[in-house]
């Protein structure tokens, strides 16, 4: 398998995959990191390793994922499903944990083949046609907030940066520059 680590991937305001130029090109809309994927034959499989303890699956952040509160393997989705033409199986994964060597603890998946059946339980979230277009949307929404200045955080504290929801919008660039009201 072609594998790639900490990579660098960003999307223009179309929400595009966008083609970096050199450390200094400021033209992408959104920049982020994926640390880890994989090129498979088939499928694109992302992981991001967690360092939080889980044991089985999320439904917390399986429910974060679907309301929008949390946008990462959702953004990952989105961009590697339009570079590779591919089906995605992107999912957390933690070495902490009592019952395994490591729990795939969410998963976001473009298939519903990739989602293992849980008993009545989710255990993904499937990135399907309305799944990207309410992506989007709420993208957008966030965009539009932080152009009209209606994005509240105290800019005083960048430690709050690691747990912002929308950091890969903002990339600290917004920081001091908005004013909370």
């Amino acid at each position: 398998a072609n594998s790639e680590f900490e990579k660098e991937f960003a999307l223009d305001s179309e929400l595009k995959p966008y083609k970096l130029k050199d450390k200094t090109d400021m033209g992408y809309f959104i920049k982020g990191y994926i640390d880890r994927l994989d090129n498979l034959s088939n499928t694109i499989n992302i992981i991001d390793y967690k360092s939080k303890k889980a044991d089985g699956v999320s439904q917390e952040k399986l429910e974060e994922i679907k309301t929008f509160k949390d946008f990462q393997l959702g953004l990952y989705t989105l961009f590697a499903t339009q570079e590779y033409k591919k089906d995605v199986d992107a999912y957390l994964l933690s070495f902490k944990s009592d019952k395994n060597l490591s729990s795939k603890f969410t998963r976001v998946a473009t298939d519903e083949k990739l989602i293992p059946k849980n008993r009545g339980k989710d255990s993904g979230v499937l990135y399907d046609s309305q799944y990207e277009t309410n992506l989007k949307t709420n993208i957008y929404d966030i965009k539009s907030k932080i152009e009209e200045g209606d994005f509240r955080f105290d800019s005083s504290d960048e430690k709050y940066c690691g747990y912002c929801e929308i950091r890969f919008m903002c990339q600290g660039r917004d920081l001091g520059k908005v004013i909370s009201s």
